[in-house]
């Protein structure tokens, strides 16, 4: 995952990003407005099912930076770490 996306710290544009991909790509074509049924075809739970990937596995590589970053070393001792959240 590169730095550049995973650096992001702030939550309110995590939840801008991904309120972003639902519309455009869960809640675009095939879905429409009204009630439905739609009908899904394989491109659509194609790109649903790549974009969830990517989204879950960027959520991933973030609160893995926001915990590596809670850990401070203890007396000078790389090994030894200790979180505060």
């Amino acid at each position: 995952m590169p730095p550049a996306l995973t650096g992001d710290a702030d939550p309110a544009i995590w939840l801008s990003e991904s309120s972003r991909f639902a519309q455009s790509v869960a809640y675009g074509l095939p879905i429409g407005n009204g009630a439905g049924p739609f009908t899904l075809d394989a491109a659509y739970h194609s790109g649903v099912t790549s974009t969830a990937k990517e989204r879950v596995s960027l959520a991933g590589a973030r609160l893995g930076r926001l915990i590596n970053a809670a850990h401070v070393t203890v007396r000078g001792d790389p090994k030894s770490r200790v979180c505060h959240v």
